[in-house]
């Protein structure tokens, strides 16, 4: 269903896209974009857990892009899916601000948000070929005692 405006033609294009003039897009204008179409960056987030280091998710950016955002381990639910309750909000600080999401990242990496919302393992600084590539990898890592 569509409805005509002043402004052109509205279709529902999902829960994030909106129409602003004539151009489609898809994140709200207060965060990074969420789909960057090549490699990406990234860097695993990990908490102290009773057996040892513990994945919680993952950080990832890519600066021509300007595109950021947080994914979950999928071996660590609820936990990661938690986390993302804080790491969404802190990552899209920095585009409020107007830096590049490596600034952020960078700003992030020295930060422990401590017990279940984890710190960045800034050892763990990565390139993926995509972010479909780092989804497939975020749901079979396993959590526990990783090095």
């Amino acid at each position: 269903m569509s409805r005509d405006t002043d402004e052109g033609s509205l279709e529902p294009y999902g829960r994030w896209k909106e129409v602003f003039g004539t151009e489609v897009v898809d994140s709200p204008p207060d965060q990074y974009s969420r789909q960057p179409a090549g490699r990406v960056t990234f860097a695993r987030i990990v908490q102290d857990g009773p057996s040892g280091i513990e994945l919680v998710g993952f950080i990832w950016f890519e600066d021509e892009e300007f595109a950021a955002g947080y994914l979950p381990a999928r071996s660590n639910i609820p936990v990661g899916v938690n986390a993302a309750a804080v790491w969404g909000p802190e990552i899209d600080q920095g585009f409020v601000r107007g830096i590049a999401p490596s600034a952020r990242y960078a700003e992030l990496v020295q930060l422990d948000f401590g017990y279940r919302i984890g710190r960045i393992d800034g050892e763990s600084l990565s390139e993926i070929g995509s972010l479909a590539e780092l989804r497939t990898l975020a749901k079979s890592v396993p959590y526990q005692n990783i090095s």
